[in-house]
């Protein structure tokens, strides 16, 4: 099937839809609230170890479900105003930008205030790990651009690989993510040690929960092909969000590891 037969099958045969109404965005949100406030605040304010684990358990799994309802949507239904992604989506790109910018200007201010950096007791950063985290996302986002231009072209068996190699990616950087957390907090290097340690995790954690998104998204997006139904305004904007957060992960390495 083609790109754009799949394209007006999705339409074509999907129902009538609302997008005002959609369910996404409130369960996203309450992923969000169980995974990182009540997460966080359950571990180091109130240190309770199991409960952390709880609500980050189904604060992940909340997260997963809130993209599967966004992708379906994208995938299977049709817009009632056609277009409007070409506006909405940039809005949600501009307020992720100041959500970033928010976390580096902290980082900045207590960076050039401080009498010392990094505080005492800070241990050395590895930077090969973060390097080769960074050369993945950019890796990442080459490969999703030549699988964006395979769509355009109608071989979405070529999309679909290229998909696939983007997931196994993000896959991998979470993986070195998570090693990575292990290691620090192997050598007591926690969220509280010090300024740096809370804005370190702050950083890559929230960097790294949107990577958690994105792959998550193209693993829907992966599956819904498989059975022929792409969406070229989706498909474009998943793969700008990819482009945003390898741009993030430029400045979250230089910063937080070599600055």
């Amino acid at each position: 099937m083609s790109v754009h037969a799949a394209d007006s099958h999705a339409h074509d045969g999907g129902h009538a839809h609302h997008w005002e109404t959609s369910a996404a965005p409130l369960v996203i949100s309450v992923g969000l609230l169980l995974l990182v406030p009540l997460g966080f605040s359950s571990y180091f304010v109130y240190e309770n170890t199991q409960l952390a684990l709880l609500f980050s358990g189904l604060g992940a799994l909340t997260l997963i479900w809130g993209v599967a309802i966004w992708v379906r949507e994208a995938l299977t239904t049709t817009n009632m105003v056609e277009g409007a992604a070409g506006i909405g989506f940039p809005l949600f790109i501009v307020s992720e930008f100041f959500m970033f910018t928010a976390l580096f200007v902290a980082y900045w201010v207590m960076r050039l205030f401080a009498e010392s950096w990094p505080p005492a007791g800070t241990p050395v950063m590895e930077t090969t790990k973060p390097l080769i985290m960074l050369a993945l996302m950019v890796a990442s986002s080459v490969v999703l651009y030549l699988a964006g231009k395979k769509h355009e072209a109608g071989d979405l068996s070529g999309f679909r690989s290229g998909v696939l190699l983007t997931i196994l990616m993000g896959v991998v950087f979470l993986g070195m993510t998570g090693a990575e957390y292990a290691h620090q907090i192997g050598i007591g290097f926690i969220p509280g040690s010090s300024v740096f340690s809370s804005a370190y995790y702050a950083i890559t954690g929230f960097h790294a929960v949107h990577v958690l998104l994105g792959v998550g998204m193209f693993l829907f997006m992966y599956v819904f092909a498989l059975s022929g139904k792409t969406n070229s305004t989706f498909v474009l904007c998943g793969s700008i969000f990819w482009y945003f957060l390898t741009i993030a992960s430029v400045f979250v390495v230089s910063q937080v590891y070599f600055w």
